[in-house]
């Protein structure tokens, strides 16, 4: 198998939440070498700095959503050939 640059086979889509419900968005990528992910929040880094947010293999899990949660993500697939990205929007409820 050839190298290749990252291909997103699975993407976040928009969603409209409740205040206090769960988000789980999955972000999947093929390549060679086997991409890596991250995920930005209105253009930065998202730190998943609070226990209610957690980062794992492209899956971005948010529990107890605040207003503050709301927002424009992107997933970044990324290996020495290139970087995909796409977004999705947050929009909580009340």
């Amino acid at each position: 198998m050839f190298p290749a640059p990252p291909h997103l086979i699975e993407k976040p889509q928009d969603v409209q939440k409740l205040i206090d419900d769960s988000l789980v968005w999955e972000c999947k990528a093929t390549g060679k070498p086997k991409p890596s992910y991250r995920w930005m929040k209105n253009g930065e880094n998202l730190e998943s700095a609070e226990e209610r947010i957690q980062v794992a293999n492209g899956i971005l899990s948010i529990s107890r959503l605040t207003l503050s949660d709301i927002g424009m993500y992107q997933c970044v697939a990324g290996n020495k050939h290139g970087e995909v990205y796409s977004n999705a929007e947050l929009r909580v409820i009340v």
